[in-house]
């Protein structure tokens, strides 16, 4: 008996984007399609201006294409009202940045709360029971002393590494991360790598990851190259991972 074909987690369909008009018009996007599982890791290579950055704009709902749709959990996304992507953002994506956008008034404990804090659906946890699980997340990568410093007392490892814990506070269901260790040396990048991999794993997250590190890609289950504005799935790299569900809430 055939298993039934499972709903990918996140999906783009014929996603097209230019920018400018006529003659002068530059296409960001040609007509990509893809689809991520949960608890897959998806690696998009490409050299700046390719359009990785564009794609991940429209995944994460904070762009719309000229054509084409994003179907997040099997629904279409675009096509919903700014009010109801901003809290599908919120409840189902997790986002980790080449900069970590931490704030500089509050301490790293509060970062990593904001957008559970800020999120406009009913509150159904206590205060108390969000910042047990930010504690948790920080003391998942032992970095529990850092909770009551300002992203200024702490190294930039540290502050990307609570930049990953901010992205899971929600528990999410995709994870986007464009370039995230960027800024960082080869000892913090490669701590930032098994960070997001291990969260991701335990958490069951599917993960995007937009880089033009080639090494960091290689860590990926599917790897696709992005050359201006097409998307090509890397050869010889597995169809699908799966990631184990963990124990951590």
């Amino acid at each position: 008996m055939d298993k039934p074909e499972l709903t990918p987690i996140l999906e783009a369909r014929n996603l097209k984007k230019s920018y400018g008009k006529g003659e002068n018009a530059v296409a960001a996007l040609k007509d990509v399609s893809f689809s991520i599982q949960p608890g897959e890791f998806v690696a998009i290579l490409g050299p700046s201006g390719s359009g990785k950055s564009t794609l991940l704009n429209m995944l994460g709902l904070m762009d719309r294409p000229d054509a084409g749709d994003v179907f997040i959990g099997g629904k279409k996304a675009l096509s919903l009202s700014e009010e109801a992507r901003s809290l599908l953002r919120n409840e189902k994506l997790g986002f980790i940045f080449q900069f970590d956008a931490l704030l500089s008034d509050f301490t790293i404990l509060e970062n990593i709360l904001f957008p559970a804090l800020i999120s406009s659906r009913p509150r159904k946890e206590s205060y108390l029971e969000v910042q047990k699980r930010a504690l948790s997340l920080l003391e998942h990568l032992k970095l529990p002393q850092i909770a009551e410093r300002y992203p200024s007392q702490v190294s930039g490892g540290e502050r990307q590494r609570a930049a990953l814990c901010r992205a899971l506070i929600n528990n999410p269901e995709i994870l986007l991360a464009d370039e995230p260790t960027g800024n960082l040396d080869k000892v913090n990048g490669e701590m930032v790598f098994k960070d997001l991999e291990g969260l991701a794993r335990e958490k069951n997250a599917a993960v995007i990851l937009v880089t033009h590190n080639e090494e960091a890609a290689a860590r990926a289950a599917r790897v696709f190259h992005m050359q201006d504005g097409t998307l090509i799935e890397a050869a010889g790299v597995s169809s699908f991972r799966l990631a184990g569900r963990g124990a951590m809430s």
